[in-house]
């Protein structure tokens, strides 16, 4: 048995015997908190925007997903920490049967394609904890665990071991600081953000610093076996300079070496942030040696008409892109950092910013836009969120796509493939029951 596979089964033995021994528990004077949620999705989203080849899909998309996650923490009395999260997911329509189709027709797409494919999730980590339940033509539903990690809390600070979650870095909609599964631009809910199998430390300092540092090996998804190329080594130290936050971080990330800093403090009643990030690059076949990633944005608060109000701007600039769309998807540094989820768009310059109105203390409205200064091409979302009851969410929103023919979010053909890359026009709603 390999050690890796040790660590899995160790974590998921103290899970086990956590739950399942309540009496040792009682006697040790263990505290336990459970909760979680069950939510219902659904999806209208028209296709035009993404021509595929031999697919004639029809419109619009219509799709919906079940979505169930149990959370528990257990805090042993010697500092310890045991926290683990299940969740089980349904998807089906029109989407995933459109996708099915297009992997038919054109197998091997060095695209990512809307069907949820269990088998990715987990195919680089070092613990594969995903499993499928059940799967057809238009649909398909697994389960896995998305958080499993003993935490030991010593006096100087922290030491983490297994799935967990970790977020650098002061981007609101852009933030290249966080190498770490970072939320899509476009994601409304970050409720829960995917985990990475790694072990953290923390040191903490009386004067309010902090060191982190990390390591998450992970798998060659070609070959299945662990692999320093594909490892990630980090770490960050925060520091209070004269009233500002400073950060500096140091990173072996996959092959590639990543440096970067960030700084952020008040400007009157607004804060402020900008976070830079310079790679070099280790593929031979990249068409750069290196690049620079940097975001800034400024966000406020404020009261009108007796109605609390909230905003931000940001600035986002992408050393990677190009605005070449189609030389960009040719770039093998571009397409594999779309493929690990850390890259979500192909320009260099945007702009973006938020704006939040408290209608009544339980319902307010959203709207944000992500521009794409060099097109210009958008896209826009605008959603209200109802708190219906104290455990009772409810979502109801649009996302719009704005610009010309041959824009990013307008939409652009990729040569000889009669494939067209954009964005859908959606209307979605989200009803979260949390517990």
């Amino acid at each position: 048995m390999t050690p890796f596979r040790t660590l899995r089964n160790f974590l998921l033995s103290a899970m086990l015997a956590v739950v399942l021994t309540p009496c040792p528990l009682a006697a040790f004077d263990a505290g336990m908190q459970w909760g979680g949620h069950l939510k219902a999705l659904g999806d209208l989203r028209w296709p035009e925007a993404h021509a595929f080849p031999d697919v004639d899909p029809p419109a619009p998309l219509t799709d919906g997903t079940l979505e169930f996650r149990l959370t528990q923490l257990t805090s042993l009395p010697w500092a310890i920490d045991l926290e683990t999260h299940y969740e089980a997911i349904c998807h089906g329509g029109d989407g995933v049967r459109n996708a099915r189709m297009v992997d038919l027709a054109m197998p091997g797409t060095p695209l990512p394609l809307p069907l949820p494919d269990p088998d990715r999730l987990d195919r680089r980590r070092l613990m594969d904890l995903t499993a499928t339940l059940d799967t057809g033509s238009s649909h398909i539903c697994y389960h896995r665990l998305d958080r499993l990690n003993l935490t030991v809390l010593p006096d100087w600070g922290m030491v983490r071991v297994g799935r967990q979650a970790v977020t650098w870095g002061d981007g609101f909609v852009f933030n290249p600081m966080d190498l770490f599964n970072p939320f899509a631009p476009t994601d409304i809910e970050r409720d829960y953000k995917t985990g990475d199998d790694m072990a953290l430390t923390q040191v903490l300092f009386e004067n309010g610093d902090d060191l982190q540092a990390l390591v998450a090996p992970r798998r060659d998804p070609e070959t299945g076996d662990v692999s320093s190329d594909h490892q990630s080594l980090a770490v960050k130290a925060h520091i209070r300079i004269g009233g500002r936050d400073l950060d500096l971080m140091a990173s072996r990330h996959y092959r590639d070496v990543v440096g970067g800093w960030g700084l952020s403090g008040y400007a009157g009643d607004a804060a402020w942030r900008i976070n830079a990030t310079w790679t070099d690059l280790d593929h031979p076949a990249a068409r750069r040696d290196d690049y620079l990633s940097l975001v800034a944005n400024v966000d406020f608060s404020w009261v009108w008409w007796q109605h609390n109000f909230y905003g931000f701007v940001e600035y986002y600039f992408n050393g990677l892109g190009d605005t070449d769309y189609p030389a960009a998807l040719a770039d093998p540094a571009v397409v594999e950092r779309i493929d690990r989820g850390e890259l979500f768009v192909l320009g260099k310059n945007y702009l973006t910013g938020q704006l939040q109105a408290e209608v009544h203390p339980l319902f307010n409205l959203f709207f944000n836009v992500i521009l794409n200064a060099a097109d210009p091409s958008a896209v826009m979302q605008a959603w209200g969120q109802w708190d219906a009851a104290e455990n009772l969410r409810v979502v109801v929103g649009a996302k719009l796509a704005a610009g010309a023919d041959g824009t990013e979010f307008g939409g652009f053909d990729l040569p000889e493939t009669g494939i067209r890359i954009g964005v859908a026009d959606t209307v979605y709603s989200r009803i979260t029951l949390f517990f």
